[in-house]
């Protein structure tokens, strides 16, 4: 009798945890009754608890995915990995897992005549992620930072955790020193010189080269205080310089790791256009903070990272699958290589491209008295608070001085942010070498050679054709007095042919798109500003075209 009575409680026991409501273990937990019929109900009651405990159950909405944060082993420069803080999808099964444990499901057994455990069911899950991202009532993840950084109104994040105002997740993993809330001025030289004195090993060019590489390391420092921020160039007369070695420092004093790594690939249709996109995106998606297009060799032009430079989200399609998701583009962008020449707008003001030159034939043989990788671990804290001193320094005590800077279109808060600091401080501006970058780019060239010889041979105001071009460009001379000829307009006919020839000589078809993509562009040449402007008409007899000057007019429209 005792042995039954003892399997009657069991079988009594077994059946009250199964019943209405939660036990004391499980009194955090909410109960959800399923009812066949009834999903968008208990959808909304799973949103509702998933929003509840969200935070402690690390799980967010990043753009258009819910995502959860961990830790990963990544790719870094020398072929090394090393693990980063990156978000990464919740799947179906993931979340399922975390509806049982914040919620007891029951359905009602007709057996027992009562509501009973219930395991829950997977077509809830599947349509919450089919829910549009604003219906998940979970938190907004922007960013993933390991180090204390900057609001965008200038106030301080040093608590760990979320942050609901910006969305920034902050997990710290150093300990950093208490950062002055009002710095004077001071101590922001101190803090620039902290900055200055930690890059002085590096054979920056000239100082303003120096200076975006002080632009660059606030900036692996406080990305997400900036909605958006232009890419740096590390460009080096000669291999082993120090370029991926200065990358991976900034990266280790923003992050506590080195920069994830990419390459530009090999897509020989695109010029790895393609290639890089699919590499950018998967690093984009898993939140990467720094991230650096190692080793571009050539030239580099690419539509997608002039995208992801300007704007605060892009949409990126999922390798493997065939759809597209939106994600945040809060990230450091570094490129490096050796004479690195930018193509079209990466050169015209959305790269900082800093030169380093050691001056001797072998920089693989300098010797230093310190790693600058661990040298950077050991006063990541001491550096990250210098940053924000600088920063911080800048925003309290300049107002809006800022406002008397040059402007860079697009990065209007990467200028209040990043570049102030510096020239308040008595650094060149680092935009300082974007001409340099513009006079190396080979589509500018080629629009200002054709400028150029346009002028000599037609002038100002003169309306032309595309055959009238080509004609100009074909007129040849010969000596009276016998000998060889030669070409009436020879600067005219060199940059038509660089930029339309063919085969047959000057492309008609050609050279028609190329002044179709070029019109109303303001070129500088020989201390002029001048544009190609569309005069009316079509087709490559009637669409005339001329030259002027850089001062729009009310008729220059272009049709």
């Amino acid at each position: 009798m005792s042995d039954d009575r003892n399997l009657a409680d069991l079988v009594a026991e077994r059946r009250k945890r199964r019943s209405a409501g939660p036990t004391d273990h499980d009194r955090n937990e909410v109960v959800i009754r399923w009812v066949e019929g009834d999903l968008a109900r208990v959808t909304d009651e799973v949103d509702a608890a998933l929003a509840r405990t969200a935070v402690e159950r690390n799980t967010y909405k990043a753009g258009s995915r819910l995502v959860q944060v961990g830790w990963r082993d990544v790719r870094v420069s020398g072929g090394l990995t090393e693990p980063m803080l990156l978000m990464s999808d919740i799947s179906t099964a993931g979340l399922l897992d975390r509806i049982s444990r914040i919620s007891v499901f029951q359905k009602f057994s007709k057996s027992e005549k009562d509501w009973v455990r219930a395991s829950c069911p997977g077509q809830v899950a599947d349509a919450y992620l089919s829910r549009t991202p604003d219906l998940w009532g979970t938190p907004a993840l922007y960013a993933v930072v390991t180090a204390p950084t900057i609001r965008w109104d200038g106030s301080l994040l040093t608590e760990p955790g979320y942050d609901p105002a910006t969305g920034i997740l902050y997990r710290p993993s150093a300990e950093f020193p208490a950062v002055p809330m009002a710095p004077t001025r001071e101590q922001c030289e101190a803090a620039l010189g902290t900055l200055k004195d930690f890059i002085k090993t590096f054979p920056f060019e000239t100082p303003v080269d120096r200076s975006i590489a002080l632009a660059a390391i606030i900036t692996s420092v406080i990305r997400t205080a900036v909605s958006t921020a232009p890419a740096f160039c590390i460009d080096a007369t000669a291999a082993r310089t120090g370029k991926s070695l200065f990358i991976d420092v900034a990266s280790i004093i923003g992050t506590g790791h080195s920069a994830a790594v990419t390459s530009r690939g090999d897509d020989e249709k695109s010029g790895g256009e393609t290639e890089l996109e699919k590499r950018l995106s998967s690093h984009l998606l898993s939140g990467a903070s720094v991230i650096s297009i190692d080793n571009v060799e050539g030239q580099l032009g690419s539509s997608f990272l002039c995208s992801l430079l300007t704007q605060t989200m892009v949409s990126v399609r999922v390798l493997g699958l065939s759809k597209s998701v939106t994600c945040s583009t809060a990230a450091v962008i570094f490129l490096n290589g050796n004479n690195l020449i930018l193509i079209g707008d990466l050169a015209a003001g959305r790269t900082l491209q800093a030169r380093m030159d050691a001056k001797m034939a072998s920089p693989e043989q300098r010797r230093f008295d310190h790693d600058a990788k661990e040298r950077a671990r050991a006063m990541r804290g001491e550096l990250v608070a210098a940053v924000l001193t600088v920063v911080r320094g800048a925003w309290t005590l300049s107002g809006d001085e800022w406002k008397s800077m040059t402007p860079l279109g697009g990065f209007e808060e990467f200028s209040r942010m990043v570049r102030w600091p510096l020239v308040w401080l008595g650094e060149p501006d680092p935009i300082g070498n974007v001409e340099r970058s513009k006079d190396d780019d080979p589509k500018l060239v080629a629009l200002r050679e054709t400028v150029w010889g346009w002028n000599k041979a037609i002038g100002i105001d003169e309306v032309t054709t595309v055959v009238g071009l080509i004609g100009k460009a074909n007129e040849t001379y010969f000596p009276d007095e016998g000998g060889e000829g030669g070409a009436v307009n020879p600067e005219l006919a060199s940059a038509l042919r660089g930029v339309a020839g063919s085969r047959d000589g000057i492309s008609d078809v050609r050279l028609g798109l190329w002044l179709r993509k070029n019109m109303g562009r303001t070129v500088m040449v020989e201390g002029r500003e001048y544009r190609i402007v569309k005069e009316g008409g079509s087709g490559k007899h009637s669409t005339s075209w001329s030259l002027r000057n850089g001062v729009i007019r009310g008729d220059d429209v272009p049709f």
